[in-house]
């Protein structure tokens, strides 16, 4: 998934481009909690489950894109932190999807909308990748790759959202499996 801005280029310019993007955005949102030398932020985010719980969390921007509405929408993957501050990544933790809805005031990106911890998705706290797509005239959406490896069982699935939906939910349902194998379990 490309930025914003950016064109066919390959190698290290057109990567140092997508990341100081990365990097402008995450600290739009995140403010004095981004660490721009991790490129990565620790904020407090609610609950999946119960949204008024709120617990530290470290979150990653995955995708970036511009909407055609001149929108600006980033993606992110969160994993809870434990006490001492490490991130649960095991094979039983999901990677918690964020989405961000951004605008250009002029003066800087102001931030329209927050749908954090929306959906758990993948394994080792983290998704796969995200395609933007168009889900209909001037709908924008998301597919997410997500599953894992549990015990020699191997699942692929992807996942569709709507951004322009007031709340963020998976349209699938419980995601939408494209591939399944237990050749590590035989």
């Amino acid at each position: 998934v490309s930025a914003p801005g950016a064109t066919s280029q390959t190698g290290s310019a057109s990567a140092s481009a997508q990341a100081r993007l990365m990097q402008e955005f995450m600290s739009a949102v995140f403010g004095k909690q981004f660490r721009p030398a991790s490129n990565d932020a620790v904020a407090d985010l609610p609950d999946i489950k119960q949204r008024t719980q709120r617990s530290p969390h470290l979150i990653s921007g995955v995708a970036l894109q511009k909407l055609d509405d001149g929108t600006m929408a980033l993606i992110t993957n969160a994993q809870l932190l434990d006490q001492a501050g490490n991130p649960m990544d095991s094979h039983a933790s999901s990677g918690l999807l964020g989405v961000y809805l951004l605008k250009n005031t002029g003066s800087g990106w102001q931030v329209l909308k927050k749908h954090e911890n929306v959906a758990e998705l993948g394994s080792h706290g983290s998704f796969g990748e995200v395609d933007f797509v168009t889900l209909a005239p001037g709908r924008p959406g998301i597919v997410v790759h997500s599953g894992g490896t549990w015990q020699g069982y191997t699942v692929e699935d992807i996942s569709l959202f709507d951004l322009t939906a007031g709340t963020l939910r998976d349209l699938s349902g419980e995601s939408i499996l494209f591939h399944s194998d237990s050749e590590g379990g035989c």
